[in-house]
Order: structure tokens, then C-alpha cells, then sequence
């Protein structure tokens, strides 16, 4: 069932899905945690109040909190098509972020934030199908740890490229990493 196959019924590990899925998980962390390094810049950059930039993170676990559940269960119906769901939503909300101003930056959040347990659900899952059960604990460890890895990635690099280039490479880049891991995470799953 899911990823084992292997010859004479022994069940193959497939790492690329755990390492695309790690990659997208931590993708949906970096972007959600954009603005907070940054929140007085980006109040500057649009013009709006802090408090409206601090909402841009804010949307994360209010939309999680409210969906994760039927999310979850959509999960377990349709695995694979809830998670490229998410990818796909991840992707979307990265690339919308890039127009400029505040409101494209708040529907993007949006956006990613609702496919957010769509792929944050999918820990261990993720194991369960594509794991041999003797390494499924390093699995799980890897998804997990992945989103600690996109808060600290995104928290150490925002306010260099925020100095460097200006709130348009910071997007343009993230966005561009966010369909990198909706496409390698489509593509794992293949």
C-alpha cells in the first residue's frame, strides 16, 4: 500500500517523498513566520500599522485551528490530493504575495495558511506510506524537524534580503521556493 514496493515482498523505502515533504513542510514554516523579523519594515514598506503586519502571521494558527480537523479528516480519505492540495495552495499564496502592497501580502497568507494542515497533517502519514516501519521514527523526525529548519531559515534570511534588495527579492525569492516544493513534493509522489 502507498510507497512499498520491492522485490520478493520485501517493502522499499522511499526517501525522496519523505525529503519533498520535508521541504514543503518546512516552506509552509518560512513563510509563515516572513514578516516577523521585519513587522516595523514591512508597516513602513505598505504603510499600514504594525498590528495589520502582525496579522500576517497571526492567520497561521487561527486557520489551522479551525480546519485542521476536517482537513485531517479529508487526509485520511484522500491522502495524496490533500497534500498536493496544500503544496499547491503553499505555491499560490507564495506567488500572490509577490504583487505588491498589503493586500496581496494578506491574501497570500491566507491562502498558504489554509493549506497549511493540509501538509502539516501529513507527518506521519507520510511514514506510514512510504517508510519501511524500522525507519519510520527517523521519518517523522525529519518531517517534524523540517518545520523548526523554515522558522530558522526564514527568521536568519528575511532581514538580509529585506537589506539587500528590498521587500520584492524577499517575496520573489520565498515564492519561488514555495513552488519548488509544491513541484518536487508533486513529483515525489508520481
Amino acid at each position: 500500500k502507498g510507497g512499498f514496493m520491492g522485490e520478493v515482498g520485501l517493502p522499499r523505502s522511499r526517501w525522496s517523498v519523505v525529503v519533498a515533504y520535508a521541504l514543503l513542510a518546512a516552506v509552509t514554516q518560512l513563510l509563515w513566520v516572513t514578516f516577523t523579523p521585519i513587522t516595523t519594515a514591512a508597516s513602513s514598506e505598505w504603510n499600514v500599522s504594525v498590528d495589520a503586519v502582525g496579522w500576517l502571521s497571526l492567520v497561521f494558527p487561527l486557520v489551522y485551528v479551525l480546519l485542521c480537523v476536517p482537513f485531517g479528516l479529508a487526509a485520511d480519505r484522500w491522502f495524496r490530493g490533500s497534500l498536493l492540495l496544500g503544496a499547491a495552495l503553499t505555491a499560490v499564496g507564495g506567488l500572490i504575495r509577490i504583487a505588491p502592497g498589503y493586500e496581496y501580502a494578506l491574501i497570500g497568507q491566507i491562502i498558504i495558511s489554509i493549506g497549511q494542515p493540509l501538509v502539516l497533517n501529513a507527518v506521519n502519514k507520510i511514514a506510514v506510506l512510504y517508510v519501511r516501519p524500522e525507519q519510520r521514527a527517523h521519518a517523522i523526525a525529519a518531517g517534524t524537524a523540517s518545520l523548526f529548519v523554515g522558522i530558522l531559515i526564514s527568521t536568519v534570511t528575511v532581514p538580509f534580503l529585506l537589506a539587500w534588495q528590498g521587500m520584492p527579492a524577499v517575496l520573489t525569492l520565498q515564492g519561488a521556493i514555495g513552488v519548488i516544493a509544491a513541484v518536487a513534493m508533486g513529483l515525489a509522489l508520481r
